[in-house]
């Protein structure tokens, strides 16, 4: 990604600030669950003093994340941890939904019971401790992510991984379930979540220019995608399964 791409925001609301700068800046308020409408407003005031004063930010206001927590703005409602607990919750239900989805639909088709594997358990254990995790400790999580990347994409696939080696190879069976009623009620988790997820993804809170009027509303479309993902997932791969009888 080029410097040009990459400080995109940055430099239309700060165009006098050092991008780096203003970009950690942005996404410690961000971090924060600060209004965009707020955010940029703290970019214009630090551009303006820049070109008034001559200095640069990083002499006048010092460490951007440092300054960013000693303004201490309030947080916004929809960005709030309750607001994104939600979300996680809907992506969560999501997850449960096509997960079940696909593991009894072959059973259901064949006419036989659902059985449950210890590995499948321990996938599906992993993946509802996993949100319960996102969920409470979101804002560390997204911070470590940030720092680093790197170990962040490492980690994520070794536990990928473990949990597929699991999957695989702790096939005893736990439980018998009838195939019908649990598809039908995945199917059923899928959709609810799919909706509960798009509902909460509603408008994008972009950062905008506090001298608008009239700012420009725009639909959170990568969300929207990101909530539309599973059931597209789970459709693709059910027809393969259904075909593959």
């Amino acid at each position: 990604m080029s410097d040009t791409s990459r400080y995109t925001i940055e430099r239309r609301h700060a165009p006098h600030v050092d991008p780096r700068w203003a970009e950690a800046l942005l996404l410690e308020l961000r971090l924060q669950g600060v209004a965009g409408a707020r955010i940029g407003a703290v970019l214009a005031e630090v551009d303006a003093h820049v070109v008034d004063s001559g200095e640069t930010a990083q002499e006048a206001f010092g460490d951007p994340v440092a300054y960013a927590r000693s303004l201490d703005l309030p947080e916004d409602p929809a960005q709030s941890s309750s607001s994104i607990g939600r979300t996680v919750a809907a992506s969560a239900v999501q997850t449960v939904g096509m997960l079940g989805t696909l593991w009894s639909l072959r059973p259901a088709l064949d006419g036989s019971p659902l059985v449950l594997p210890a590995g499948m358990l321990l996938v599906l254990a992993a993946a509802i401790a996993g949100f319960v995790g996102l969920w409470r400790a979101g804002d560390q999580v997204l911070r470590a992510a940030l720092a680093h990347p790197v170990l962040t994409v490492v980690a994520n696939m070794v536990v990928t991984a473990a949990l597929v080696g699991l999957a695989v190879t702790l096939r005893e069976p736990v439980a018998t379930l009838p195939a019908v009623p649990v598809l039908a009620g995945a199917a059923l988790a899928l959709v609810v979540g799919t909706v509960w997820n798009l509902r909460q993804q509603g408008t994008g809170d972009p950062v905008v220019d506090p001298l608008d009027d009239a700012p420009e509303q725009r639909t959170d479309r990568t969300g929207r995608w990101g909530a539309l993902l599973l059931p597209v997932v789970t459709v693709v791969l059910g027809t393969i399964t259904a075909l593959a009888r």
